[in-house]
């Protein structure tokens, strides 16, 4: 089969609704803080209740306390509807998925860093999400520079600043999400999710457009699973 495509899959607000996790249990910090959630469009804890311009220093204290309180139920969530689906397909028709994250810790040498690098993994195998490597990021700038670097064929992601910094020739899926309303540059595919295969059909409808410009076939990738900390 002419497949052989590199695809890259963030996991936090891609594969997890990250957002929705957040809304669901505002209660903790709403009750415990006394603090509403403001900004139903935000990203993360801290922008969502406006925790930065409102408590400084002390926002992190309470963002900590929140993660350090549901970091395992936010594991234990599930992914999106549809996301096993759509990697099995994408498995099995030959394309090479690659997870690229940049969660908080994953790089920290330390129990805290395996233990969470451990999870993340572990979260995939329990989901029984097929891929073939995963690669731990120490930050945002750090991961678009392993997604230039590797140059995949499609990124899917929901983060408008790295989707819109990705280079061109690289095509973007950006997950649908409050945070990444407005900004996104022109040509990124904007979706809700994975269910009635809105990712894999168009995955392949890029993939079918570049055999037109290309005619090119490529074997089978390596399905082989490793992972990295870039």
């Amino acid at each position: 089969m002419e497949i052989g495509m590199k695809i890259v899959f963030d996991i936090d607000g891609t594969l997890t609704d990250f957002e929705a996790f957040i809304i669901e249990n505002r209660n903790y910090i709403e009750e415990k803080y006394a603090i509403s959630l403001t900004n139903f469009d935000g990203y993360d804890i801290d922008e969502m209740f406006d925790l930065q311009n409102k408590y400084n220093a002390y926002g992190r204290d309470i963002k900590d306390d929140f993660w350090n309180k549901y970091y395992l139920s936010y594991l234990m969530s599930g992914f999106r509807k549809g996301v096993k689906e759509t990697f099995d397909k994408l498995t099995n028709e030959g394309y090479e998925t690659i997870i690229v994250t940049s969660r908080n810790k994953t790089c920290d040498k330390n129990i805290v860093g395996k233990i969470v690098r451990y999870s993340t993994i572990w979260k995939l195998r329990k989901e029984r999400i097929r891929y073939n490597e995963i690669i731990f990021c120490q930050s945002d700038e750090a991961k678009l520079k392993c997604i230039e670097k590797m140059r995949p064929d499609i990124i899917v992601d929901d983060k408008v600043e790295l989707l819109n910094a990705v280079s061109e020739g690289i095509e973007r899926i950006c997950i649908a999400s409050g945070y990444n309303r407005e900004g996104l540059k022109e040509g990124i595919f904007r979706i809700t999710g994975y269910e009635e295969d809105q990712v894999y059909n168009i995955i392949e409808g890029i993939r079918k457009k570049k055999k037109m410009h290309n005619n090119v076939t490529v074997a089978y990738p390596d399905l082989r699973k490793s992972e990295r900390i870039y």
